[in-house]
């Protein structure tokens, strides 16, 4: 009769042992699957930081005077006064200019006697 209380002990220590057992290791295998998601999260706001800095840097230039005077220029066709604006034609144009040109190349005047005269 004791023999048999000792083994139900034993085989009782055991079972709460192993109980614990598996329990200890869902744990650490919790934490590990916690600490790869708060690594992930770090290298994700990392990203975002230097994204951000990208961001302001572009908004400290856009807001630069040279900026909007570069803008000004190339986007509205703006100029300063007594500057002169000279516009070449778009690649998709030429094909019709060669054409319109092509009827007047028996000018007198050559073409690079007209830009002369144009600056000058």
């Amino acid at each position: 009769m004791a023999d048999r209380k000792k083994t139900i002990i034993y085989l009782g220590v055991i079972l709460i042992a192993g109980i614990i057992c598996i329990n200890l290791v869902r744990s650490i295998a919790e934490n590990l699957k916690q600490n790869n998601i708060i690594t992930r999260q770090y290298q994700a706001l990392e990203t975002e930081k230097k994204h951000n800095r990208e961001l302001k840097n572009q908004l400290r230039e856009a807001t630069g005077a040279a900026f909007v005077e570069k803008e000004a220029r190339n986007k509205l066709g703006l100029v300063k006064p007594g500057e002169t604006v000279v516009l070449l034609p778009h690649e998709e144009s030429k094909g019709i200019n060669a054409i319109n040109t092509q009827d007047t190349t028996t000018d007198a005047i050559s073409r690079w006697r007209k830009w002369w005269n144009l600056f000058f």
